[in-house]
């Protein structure tokens, strides 16, 4: 039963995802075809802000909510929740005043990008503190319902203004951002939760030790691969770049799977270790054997599709992509087989351990890739980031074992406490004329 459990809390989050992805690919995709490319170019540096306003937005509420707070939603999840939720809102009222004042300093269509993304930010990450907070109360459907209606506004509201002809940068971004909006009043309705944000101060003071560590994380992982892009943009030029971003491609649907797990991933984590560490212990054997199995059959299954198709899909560059897919087919298996210890240390609130783990394993990330391009430009540069993802595997998984180590060795060391100062434990039998019983410290 526990595994049907397991299985079907895990479908809620692919489920999930699979939504929420395809909202994002939709405004992608309407724009992309009906605007230019200044204006494409424009909607994804606004897209790339959110991207960076949405992982510290979920640093500092929805990580700390679901590895404190997970379990049914009683009143002290409640109080959690309308703390963390309000802190996400927040964190988008501050996210999106910093885009508007730095769209006071651009022009043309990227001023009018930022505009929009800064006004729709607040209820963008509202609504994904909901996706997050359902799941960690067990109620992973009702996340599902939250994204579906999201894809409900936002698809019909993007067909309606495309064959109108009205479709346009800023009308397609309102179509989606403001569907999520919409997404998150439901969520509202859905959790019978009002997000107050006058709790942020006291939500950031209870979990600073975790949403700090967090942030420091998040910006060590997305700063470095800019520098990655970078090196080997220097090293190599923008051609062995777009190579890999290519073969990238190819793979992209296996963020989905990704994304999807994990989100159901750490709420299970967290209840799996309230029993045991071993139960954590396999779970995190079990998610990373299933999802590196899962990449390496997909990677096999594009290395073999036959050419003609390739380039019906992909056109010129499906060769240089071709060229280099076995290393970055690795390199993501190596990736995913590290997830079930990224959960593990989440679900054990090692954030101390998790951030070290994580700086180290950037630079050995950025040597890879750099060292791997000055060899043998893009091909070099995706076997030498596959290198460095087996290595970076290794030391996650070594991380964990500790970190699980020293958590089974604390609780120990507090139960035997707890059962020293029970006031019910007997005395121990003292023999009359026997010195009397030395205290257990």
């Amino acid at each position: 039963m526990k595994v049907i459990a397991l299985g079907r809390r895990a479908g809620w989050g692919l489920a999930d995802q699979a939504f929420s992805s395809l909202t994002n690919f939709a405004v992608g995709l309407l724009i992309a075809r009906t605007v230019g490319p200044e204006d494409f170019g424009a909607f994804s540096l606004a897209f790339a802000l959110y991207a960076v306003a949405l992982n510290v937005s979920r640093a500092l509420t929805t990580q700390p909510l679901v590895i404190r707070h997970t379990g049914p939603a009683t009143p002290e999840w409640r109080q959690a929740t309308t703390a963390a939720s309000g802190t996400a809102l927040l964190v988008g009222v501050v996210a999106g005043l910093i885009v508007l004042f730095v769209a006071l300093f651009t022009g043309g269509a990227v001023r009018d990008a930022f505009l929009v993304m800064g006004l729709l930010m607040p209820g963008l990450l509202l609504q994904d503190a909901w996706r997050f907070a359902f799941f960690s109360s067990g109620r992973g459907g009702h996340a599902c319902a939250n994204d579906l209606a999201w894809a409900v506004v936002q698809l019909p509201t993007m067909v309606l203004i495309t064959f109108t002809g009205h479709a346009s940068l800023v009308l397609g971004m309102v179509a989606w951002g403001g569907a999520a909006a919409v997404a998150a009043v439901l969520g509202v309705l859905q959790a019978g939760l009002v997000p107050d944000p006058r709790r942020a101060i006291e939500w950031w003071q209870a979990n600073r030790d975790l949403s700090a560590r967090y942030v420091v994380e998040v910006a060590t992982g997305m700063g470095g691969a800019q520098i990655s892009l970078y090196a080997v943009t220097a090293i190599a030029g923008l051609a062995a770049v777009g190579t890999l971003r290519a073969g990238e491609l190819l793979l992209g649907p296996l963020n989905v799977l990704f994304q999807g797990i994990q989100l159901a991933a750490l709420p299970e984590g967290v209840r799996l270790l309230r029993g045991s560490t071993a139960a954590l212990r396999r779970l995190s054997v079990l998610l990373s054997a299933v999802v590196a199995s899962a990449v390496l059959l997909w990677g096999t299954f594009v290395w073999l599709i036959p050419e003609s198709i390739g380039v019906a899909v992909l056109g010129a560059t499906w060769g240089p992509a071709h060229s280099v897919l076995i290393p970055l087919a690795i390199g993501l298996a190596a990736s995913a087989a590290n997830m079930g210890a990224t959960v593990g240390l989440r679900a054990l609130a090692a954030a101390r351990r998790s951030m070290n783990t994580n700086l180290v394993v950037t630079a050995i990330a950025i040597s890879g890739n750099s060292l791997g391009a000055a060899t043998r430009g893009a091909l070099g540069a995706a076997t030498g980031q596959a290198i460095a993802t087996i290595v970076g595997s290794v030391v996650w998984w070594r991380q964990y074992v500790h970190a699980l180590s020293q958590y089974a060795e604390e609780s120990h060391r507090a139960s035997t406490e707890a059962e020293d100062r029970r006031p019910d434990r007997e005395a121990p039998l003292s023999v009359p004329g026997s010195p009397a019983p030395r205290s257990s410290k």
